[in-house]
C-alpha cells in the first residue's frame, strides 16, 4: 500500500453573503453543495474500493472491481441526472423547484 498526501483548503462563505441571496439563489446554492458532497463521497468510496494489493487472483480481484464499478456507475448516473436537470429550459426548472422548494417559486415569478 502506498501513502498519499492530500492538500486540504478551507473555503469559507460569510453568512452575510448567504443572507443576501434570494430564496431561489439560496436554494440553488444549497442544492449544488449537496450534489457536490454526494459526488465527493462517492469518489472517495470508489478510491477505497479499488484494489491496492498485488493479489491478482480472480476470486480476490473481481469483487473489488465490481464494487468500484457499481459506485462509479452510481456517481456517473448522479452526474448525468444533474447535468440533464440543470440544462433544461426554465419551465422545467420551475417544475423542479416546485417539487423541492415551493416557497422559492415566489422569487421565480417573471
Amino acid at each position: 500500500m502506498t501513502n498519499r498526501t492530500v492538500e486540504m483548503y478551507a473555503l469559507s462563505v460569510p453568512l452575510t453573503a448567504i443572507k443576501k441571496l434570494s430564496d431561489e439563489q439560496r436554494f440553488a446554492y444549497y442544492l449544488l453543495g449537496h450534489i457536490f458532497n454526494e459526488l465527493m463521497c462517492l469518489q472517495k468510496l470508489v478510491g477505497f474500493a479499488l484494489p491496492k494489493h498485488d493479489d491478482r487472483r480472480p476470486a480476490r480481484l473481481r469483487p473489488e472491481l465490481g464494487q468500484a464499478m457499481f459506485l462509479f456507475r452510481l456517481a456517473s448516473g448522479k452526474s448525468g441526472k444533474q447535468v440533464k436537470q440543470f440544462g433544461k429550459p426554465r419551465n422545467s426548472q420551475k417544475r423542479f423547484v416546485k417539487m423541492y422548494c415551493p416557497s422559492c417559486l415566489t422569487a421565480m415569478k417573471g
